[in-house]
């Protein structure tokens, strides 16, 4: 993050990193931080909370992914 603290792609990145070792709090706190999200926010939110055991608000991501994919 120091190199690009402001890059949205590198703190999806990372906050994919994160999420993938067990790290769900910490990636939580990276997309926070992002401004705009993207479908695939949505989804990578509702693993993540999923994960942490945190059904409503993982419920809530997968709503709003499904709304903007609805074919998926």
């Amino acid at each position: 993050l120091g190199l690009a603290p402001e890059d949205p792609a590198v703190r999806r990145e990372l906050a994919g990193s994160l999420a993938s070792a067990g790290r769900g709090a910490e990636a939580l706190k990276l997309f926070g931080e992002l401004v705009a999200r993207t479908e695939q926010d949505h989804y990578e939110l509702a693993n993540i909370y999923a994960a942490l055991k945190e059904f409503e608000p993982a419920l809530a991501q997968a709503k709003l992914y499904l709304k903007a994919k609805p074919g998926d």
